[in-house]
């Protein structure tokens, strides 16, 4: 239906009274807002919202991987999207200069981040086992 639509609009923009160019323009405009509203394959991919709180740990020693960090829950949380700077997370900056801008909280080096989530059950064609 929505082809047999934009096949009667194509008619109708040559037949209308513009030079070429606004018609080419138009045209362009009108079949670039029929693919954005596509729908999605039945056998598009699925997505997996990430936000929200995620276990946290920085490591300013590295000593994550040696201690296994990986295999444990971590002490810590934060707020996905943010920063360690809006979660307060880090070292209090000591940095008071004016002279360009400063974040409250700094941290430069390992951090640790984990989240469980849930994969449904997915058919073998989609590759996923």
């Amino acid at each position: 239906m929505c082809l047999s639509l934009l096949k009667q609009f194509i008619q109708n923009i040559y037949t209308m009274r513009f030079s070429n160019y606004s018609k080419l323009v138009l045209l362009t405009f009108v079949v670039l807002v029929f693919a954005s509203f596509r729908q999605p394959p039945a056998n598009s991919r699925s997505f997996i919202n990430l936000t929200g709180s995620w276990q946290f740990n920085i490591d300013p020693a590295d000593i994550g991987i040696k201690q296994q960090w990986f295999a444990r829950n971590l002490p810590d949380s934060i707020q996905l999207p943010g920063t360690t700077d809006l979660s307060k997370k880090g070292f209090k900056n000591k940095d008071t200069t004016t002279l360009h801008l400063n974040r409250v909280y700094t941290y430069v080096g390992p951090a640790w981040y984990r989240k469980s989530v849930f994969i449904q059950m997915i058919h073998k064609q989609t590759g996923m086992e």
